[in-house]
């Protein structure tokens, strides 16, 4: 299904920002003559063969090639590893959208999902607003996304193959950008310039995107999560780096195997504190921090984070292997700070101002 005139947000060169010319080769920017492939009604801004994906890209490739004969839903089904049970809730389950109502959401609102992946949060906020722009990096994700979408009948939608740096957007195009699992892979996008610079110049355009009042969605991790000081993985691939000075865990990526990025160290991540000075830097407002119960990209409970009784009491709730009780237990009693500081991972909103 295609979107009727006027429902999606227009597109603009990433490099000058001028709005593009559809013609019949693609997209055309007439300010700097730079042009862009258009194919299976995908704009293509980033034509580099990369893969990210939860399986490996062969076997993502079976699941699409079956889909376009089966539907999406059951090739999934039929192809998902049984090594990754989870991975059928986190493509299926349209509850982990439902952070929208901490948003300025609505039936007239245009979204941006960043990063969208398969589609989940697209398809699940398509049904509630005017339109949803989703934009993935990865050929085989995007051209998934497109073909869920169409099975499904959503007209709304328009997927796009982009890198996060240079969004092709306006200003002022979107009511609300959701980043859910992105922010900390934003600094492995440019090496040229240290991550947190890379970071707050990407954060600084996507508020450039926004129209005033409307706001973001953050799911990330917490660089000091429990589960990081019981040695699990970080993005790096190994244990420990988030807790670690950043010279520190450069050092310690340079030098260890791992299964993630090699070199210095890039996904930076933030504690509850180190998020609002990132986002009031980056001229954003009204910053909410919600603990993300069990994790953000599962966000079956949010809890505020501005007193601690409903963490304490959500934690309880959530707890359940044997373990997990009696952490639980012990955060009954801990402070707020250290419930700030020990949970694993944050579902944040923030403004434009008016």
């Amino acid at each position: 299904m295609t979107a009727p005139p006027g429902i999606l947000p227009p597109l603009a060169c990433p490099t000058c920002e001028a709005l593009l010319v559809e013609d019949a080769a693609g997209l055309r920017c007439e300010q700097c003559a730079r042009s862009y492939p258009v194919s299976d009604g995908i704009p293509r801004f980033n034509p580099d063969g990369f893969y990210w994906g939860e399986i490996p890209r062969p076997h993502m490739r079976a699941v699409l090639d079956r889909a376009r004969v089966v539907g999406w839903k059951e090739a999934a089904r039929e192809l998902l590893p049984p090594s990754r049970p989870d991975l059928w809730d986190y493509i299926t389950d349209p509850g982990r959208a439902d952070f929208r109502h901490y948003l300025p959401f609505g039936r007239d609102s245009d979204v941006l999902d960043l990063g969208a992946g398969w589609g989940t949060l697209t398809t699940a906020l398509a049904p509630h607003c005017r339109s949803v722009t989703a934009v993935e990096g990865v050929e085989e994700r995007v051209s998934m996304l497109q073909l869920r979408c169409r099975q499904e009948g959503l007209a709304n939608v328009r997927a796009v193959r982009s890198d996060f740096l240079r969004p092709p957007f306006p200003p002022a195009s979107f009511d609300v950008v959701l980043m859910n699992g992105v922010l900390e892979w934003v600094g492995c996008a440019d090496a040229g310039s240290p991550p947190g610079i890379v970071q707050r110049r990407f954060l600084r355009r996507i508020r450039r995107l926004i129209r005033p009042g409307g706001g973001i969605y953050v799911g990330i991790e917490n660089r000091t999560g429990f589960r990081l000081w019981l040695g699990a993985r970080d993005h790096s691939g190994l244990p420990f780096t988030s807790l670690l000075p950043r010279s520190a865990a450069s050092l310690m990526t340079s030098l260890l195997p791992s299964w993630g990025p090699r070199g210095a160290y890039r996904t930076y991540t933030y504690t509850y504190w180190g998020y609002r000075r990132l986002l009031d830097r980056c001229g954003f407002s009204a910053v909410e921090i919600y603990a993300a119960l069990p994790s953000y990209n599962a966000p079956r409970y949010l809890a505020p984070l501005d007193r601690a009784a409903p963490v304490r009491f959500l934690l309880r709730q959530v707890a359940v292997p044997a373990r997990g009780r009696r952490l639980a237990a012990l955060a009954a009693y801990a402070p707020l700070a250290a419930l700030r500081l020990l949970v694993g991972s944050f579902a944040i909103t923030a403004r434009v101002n008016q």
